[in-house]
């Protein structure tokens, strides 16, 4: 459960390579940034409620019985614009990092450690999206932005210890 945003996610389990949860996004649920998995597709299905999904130059609406497929890389954003909660079915293939990002995110914002929205501070947000490249990518800004900006805070990440102190 992430206390700021209230989503909700069960995780399922992880068979051949696939991640399977559930999660329920509460009505009107912030829209998060677009983003994109460079590796890996998602498979949604509606089970109540609605979704909506952007996706580059579009905006749909989801409702109860739909089945979403995203493409690995197709840069987009979900949630709940709808008047009763949304629970979806979503699985992740591959699995790759995602449980472990979703974790340690809900963490952050469970602790307090992110702003009023549940998003982490900018330091932290650039230390994960370096971290969990391979699994999450932001559509803006460039990636390349991101890795620069990494290597310009590398001292106070290695100082700070970010690796062992972020998460315990």
């Amino acid at each position: 459960m992430n206390d700021i945003t209230g989503q909700k996610i069960k995780i399922i389990g992880t068979i051949d390579d696939v991640l399977e949860m559930e999660t329920v996004y509460p009505s009107f649920s912030e829209e998060p940034p677009m983003h994109f998995h460079p590796k890996q597709q998602e498979y949604f299905e509606v089970l109540e409620g609605e979704l909506t999904v952007r996706y580059k130059d579009k905006i749909k609406h989801y409702e109860k019985g739909s089945i979403i497929h995203i493409q690995a890389k197709q840069a987009h954003a979900m949630w709940n614009s709808g008047f009763t909660p949304a629970k979806v079915t979503w699985k992740v293939k591959p699995a790759l990092a995602t449980e472990k990002l979703l974790r340690e995110t809900f963490k952050l914002a469970n602790d307090g450690r992110t702003d009023q929205f549940g998003k982490p501070y900018p330091l932290v947000l650039i230390y994960l999206l370096k971290k969990y490249s391979g699994t999450f990518r932001l559509a803006r800004p460039k990636f390349i932005v991101i890795m620069i900006l990494y290597v310009l805070f590398s001292p106070i990440y290695y100082f700070c210890n970010y690796k062992r102190n972020l998460f315990h």
